[in-house]
């Protein structure tokens, strides 16, 4: 499903993401840009007298991509495209579910892939146990992938982090 997640500044001059369903991918930067800026006319989505979306920042497609594992009312299944256990999933407490963040690819060259993701505003890198971020990285992380690099950009809010992962070693 290819969605479009917008950044807006709101009234109050911090970042919030609208995301949007079912776009159609033919349409121009200038187009969506334009759709996207109507909305900071509309007075509609305020929240304590503060304007949710007064500034449009940005935009980004995002493509999900749905992999079915089986369906009892068709009796369906398929081979799972991993093997995670459960306890590589985020550590108990950890308040971000690794689905809901937008994590940007791109291969930097064959085998090795950069992917970034930002925190969700208001959580700070130095509020998560060492066990949290680590069950973090690992659920974001393509399955066999072996690690390489991590950095984050310090200052910025929300916090920006970059991995580099090598993939040659995949089965």
């Amino acid at each position: 499903m290819l969605s479009i997640v917008a950044t807006f500044e709101n009234g109050a001059g911090k970042n919030r993401r609208l995301r949007i369903n079912d776009v159609d991918p033919n349409k121009t930067a200038e187009e969506i840009k334009t759709s996207l800026e109507k909305l900071t006319t509309v007075s509609l989505f305020e929240k304590n007298g503060i304007n949710l979306y007064q500034e449009v920042v940005g935009a980004k497609f995002i493509d999900k991509i749905e992999t079915l594992i089986f369906d009892k009312k068709t009796d369906t299944t398929s081979e799972p495209i991993s093997d995670k256990r459960i306890d590589e999933q985020p550590a108990e407490g950890l308040m971000i579910d690794p689905q809901e963040l937008i994590v940007e690819e791109k291969m930097l060259q064959p085998g090795v892939l950069m992917q970034r993701f930002e925190l969700p505003e208001g959580l700070e890198p130095d509020e998560m146990s060492e066990q949290q971020a680590l069950s973090l990285i690992m659920a974001i992380m393509p399955e066999g992938g072996k690690l390489e690099d991590i950095s984050f950009e310090e200052g910025s809010s929300p916090a920006r982090f970059q991995l580099i992962v090598n993939l040659k070693n995949q089965k």
